[in-house]
């Protein structure tokens, strides 16, 4: 993560080859981010897409749209609600085939039925049977309106 330290100290590693950086106060993130992904490409051999957004959940969404070797901004919670409008919830990060099993089985399949939901993490104590087995660790209940 050489290249990336030269452009902020503040930075979340995910993985080998993915991080969160804060380009807070940046008066031009865009130029910022090619200027490291052209860095990267340099330094590698390995060309990079960027995400930029307000935040981490938005900014990963961004990455999906810059892919493959480009960059895209989503630049408000708004613009990003506007992007995944009528999208499957699929295209949601963290939601993988076990939580899309559940989710479609109480007949949500897309992020405008999920935004209907009102999701509710159930107490230990007050739980009586167990709910489908989500991506969290805790019990959810997920009510849904019309």
């Amino acid at each position: 993560m050489c290249c990336v330290s030269q452009l902020t100290l503040k930075v979340q590693a995910v993985s080998c080859d993915e991080a969160f950086l804060d380009l807070t106060g940046f008066a031009n993130p865009e130029d910022a981010v090619a200027r490291l992904r052209a860095d990267i490409e340099a330094a590698t051999g390995c060309t990079a897409s960027a995400g930029i957004g307000p935040n981490k959940l938005l900014a990963r969404m961004a990455t999906k749209e810059g892919k493959p070797n480009g960059q895209f901004r989503i630049r408000s919670p708004e613009h990003g609600i506007e992007m995944i409008r009528g999208k499957s919830v699929r295209t949601l990060p963290g939601v993988g085939h076990s939580l899309h099993r559940a989710l479609k089985a109480r007949g949500i399949e897309t992020v405008d039925q999920l935004r209907r939901c009102v999701v509710v993490a159930v107490p230990q104590p007050f739980v009586v049977a167990p709910l489908t087995r989500t991506a969290c660790s805790r019990r959810v209940a997920c009510q849904c309106t019309a």
